[in-house]
């Protein structure tokens, strides 16, 4: 009965060296699932708000809607609506480090009609600053032959790692057919 009573005891101590030495890896393991799914939300968010921005942007009419309306007028309105879907810059899920959003217009070559094109770009906390043509270092593809509207948004997180914390950047960019009158 002794003899059983030691072994006993001896499998006790072994499970919990077993857990001791265990528990690290699955900590590392689950928190590293915590943080993909972190930043695989945020990822979403900037999705999200930039194919909102984007609809809102092809359906809003500057000049059937409001005639003294003018293009820098209608490119914060469409700003204002990526602002509101992607959180404040400071949103810990929400939020962007960059955001440009573009009336573009097209030549019959397809080529960007840079007169006639404007944009609006804000990045990090920056003033905003607007110009002429597509959103700049922004190399998607875009329609062809049409005017649309590009909407680009980017934010960087970080991920938490046991050694290593690299910085990520989380991307998103959508043109839609511009559905208003041409632009003049």
């Amino acid at each position: 009965m002794r003899a059983f009573r030691r072994a006993r005891g001896n499998a006790r101590g072994a499970s919990a060296v077993e857990f001791a030495l265990l528990f690290p890896i699955f900590m590392i393991l689950a928190m590293g699932i915590i943080n993909v799914g972190i930043a695989f939300s945020k990822q979403l968010n900037v999705t999200q708000a930039v194919r909102e921005a984007s609809r809102y942007g092809a359906t809003l009419d500057y000049q059937a809607q409001n005639p003294a309306m003018t293009i820098t007028q209608w490119l914060d309105a469409v700003d204002s609506a990526a602002t509101q879907s992607a959180g404040s810059a400071s949103d810990p899920v929400g939020g962007y480090d960059y955001r440009c959003v573009a009336l573009v217009t097209t030549d019959a070559s397809s080529n960007v009609d840079t007169a006639r094109s404007n944009y609006k770009q804000t990045i990090g906390s920056a003033a905003s600053t607007y110009g002429t043509g597509s959103c700049p270092s922004t190399d998607w593809a875009h329609i062809p032959r049409t005017d649309y509207v590009q909407v680009a948004m980017y934010r960087n997180s970080g991920l938490f790692a046991l050694f290593i914390n690299p910085t990520i950047k989380l991307d998103s960019v959508s043109t839609s057919p511009y559905e208003g009158k041409p632009v003049p």
